[in-house]
C-alpha cells in the first residue's frame, strides 16, 4: 500500500460512512477481484505526476531535504543515530528527511516500483548511498521479508497511509514485528472527523458524520 497523499487528491481520504458491502467477506476487502492491481496502478501512475506537482515541490525539496512537519519532529524527537522504517514512503521525501535529520539509516518500503525508483533517484542525488538509504519494492504486508534488516529503532508512517489499508490488525502486527526492543512506531494520521468541517474555516461542523450517501469530491487534483 502507499503513502503519503495529496489533501487535495479526490479520492483521498476515504469518508467515514462510505456504504458497505454487505456481500464482502472478512478476507476480502468491498470492490473489485483486482482492486490490489488497480490500486497500485493507479499509484504507478500518480508518480510522474506528484514529482512534477507544486504539492510536492522536488526542487524546494532537493535545496532544503526536509518535509517533515513541526509537531511530527517534536513528538518523534531527536533521530541521530538511530535506524528508521518508513512503511508506505512514495517516493521517499518524508524518509530522506528523516536522514536529513541525523538517523543513521533509512530504509523506505512501498508497492510502487515507480516510486521506489524515484526515491533511489532522489537519495542518489542528494549524495546518499545504500548504507545511508535503501528503498524496497513490496506490499507493506510483505515487510518483514523485504527490509534488509530484521529491525529498526523507529517504525514511521505519515498522513494519507491508513485509509488504503484493507486490514489495520494485520498491518499494526507487521509494524510492531518490525520494532527494535525500546524503539517505537510512529504514526500521523487524518481523522475522518475532518471530513465534516467546512472547507472555508474548517472550524464549523457542516455535514453529517453519519451520512450514507455518496461522498462527491470536485476539488482538483491527483
Amino acid at each position: 500500500m502507499c503513502c503519503p497523499t495529496d489533501p487535495t487528491d479526490p479520492t483521498h481520504p476515504t469518508h467515514p460512512t462510505d456504504p458497505v458491502d454487505p456481500t464482502a467477506s472478512a478476507d476480502r476487502p468491498p470492490g473489485p477481484d483486482d482492486w490490489r492491481e488497480a490500486n497500485r496502478a493507479r499509484w504507478d501512475e500518480r508518480v510522474a505526476i506528484h514529482t512534477a506537482s507544486d504539492y510536492y515541490d522536488q526542487d524546494g525539496f532537493r535545496r532544503a531535504k526536509d518535509v517533515i512537519r513541526a509537531f511530527e519532529s517534536a513528538e518523534v524527537g531527536d533521530v541521530t543515530g538511530r535506524s528508521l522504517l518508513h512503511l508506505q514512503c512514495h517516493f521517499g521525501q518524508d524518509t530522506l528527511s528523516w536522514l536529513h535529520r541525523g538517523a543513521a539509516h533509512v530504509v523506505g518500503l512501498d508497492f510502487s516500483e515507480p516510486a521506489v525508483e524515484t526515491a533511489r533517484e532522489l537519495a542518489a542525488e542528494l549524495g546518499y548511498g545504500p548504507d545511508r538509504a535503501s528503498f524496497v519494492a513490496a506490499d507493506v504486508y510483505d515487510a518483514a521479508e523485504a527490509v534488509p534488516d530484521p529491525s529498526y529503532d523507529i517504525v514511521y508512517t505519515g498522513i494519507g497511509a491508513l485509509n488504503w489499508l484493507p486490514d489495520l490488525v494485520r498491518w499494526a502486527e507487521t509494524a510492531a514485528s518490525l520494532i527494535t526492543p525500546g524503539g517505537f512506531l510512529y504514526l500521523a494520521e487524518f481523522h475522518p472527523l475532518g471530513d465534516v468541517l467546512d472547507e472555508e474555516t474548517g472550524s464549523r461542523i457542516a455535514y453529517d458524520y453519519f451520512r450514507r450517501d455518496a461522498w462527491v469530491e470536485e476539488t482538483p487534483g491527483t
